[in-house]
């Protein structure tokens, strides 16, 4: 179902989001640096928490602006997509099949997270590993879910307005359940390495606000492009 531009598309978007990982380890690996020295004080913290706040804010934005052409669209679709949505030769994905499986996925792998959360606080090691270890299992069964989706589904990209809106935000939104599976992954190698703890845990907690914010995300994607969508 993919034709040559959609796969030269993501060759480049996989290409770029390598360069993004890449930057992003050595980035991790500075601070983790200066707080092994003791240079994160509760200034830096507190800077920290706000600078990764205002990063959220900017995604809300960014997916917000999916959602608003999505509306756009759907409530004013013209002539050229048949006055119907979606548009005239687009057969959606039913939400009761992968969809489904992929929101009960996201909202399990929340309970997980928040769970290995809890257990961090309380100073309880094994609720924090294996909390943490359910989340990073879930959150790849989602991944591979998602490519297989993409993998049956009769449209693609191209495929009119709607095509393109539902594979930018989903496909988005993959990349950041990507990126957050990766944040968590590198924190199991912290708390295994003891380097994390119930007063400090910073990397963590941003982490896990992260990753609610992922199933937030998704939860909307699945009312508005599976069900109100479909």
């Amino acid at each position: 179902m993919w034709n040559k531009s959609s796969i030269t598309w993501f060759k480049k978007f996989f290409f770029f989001l390598f360069i993004i990982i890449w930057l992003l380890i050595l980035w991790f690996d500075t601070i983790k640096f200066e707080n092994l020295r003791g240079y994160h004080n509760i200034k830096v913290n507190s800077d920290y928490t706000v600078g990764f706040l205002f990063f959220l804010g900017s995604e809300v934005m960014f997916f917000f602006s999916i959602f608003w052409a999505f509306f756009h669209f759907s409530f004013g679709s013209g002539l050229d997509l048949g006055y119907m949505w979606p548009p005239i030769g687009i057969d959606p994905i039913s939400y009761l099949n992968l969809p489904l499986f992929n929101t009960v996925l996201l909202i399990t792998s929340g309970l997980f997270i928040t769970w290995s959360h809890n257990g961090l606080k309380k100073g309880n090691y094994l609720n924090t590993l294996y909390g943490l270890y359910g989340t990073i299992f879930f959150g790849i069964l989602f991944l591979i879910c998602q490519i297989c989706e993409y993998y049956i589904s009769n449209f693609n990209i191209n495929d009119s307005i709607f095509g393109s809106i539902f594979f930018f935000g989903t496909g988005f939104h993959g990349m950041h359940v990507f990126l957050g599976t990766l944040g968590l992954i590198y924190n199991l190698k912290k708390l295994k390495n003891s380097e994390l703890s119930s007063l400090s845990h910073y990397s963590y907690l941003f982490v896990i606000w992260y990753w609610h914010f992922v199933d937030i995300i998704w939860i909307l994607l699945f009312l508005l492009f599976y069900i109100l969508g479909g």
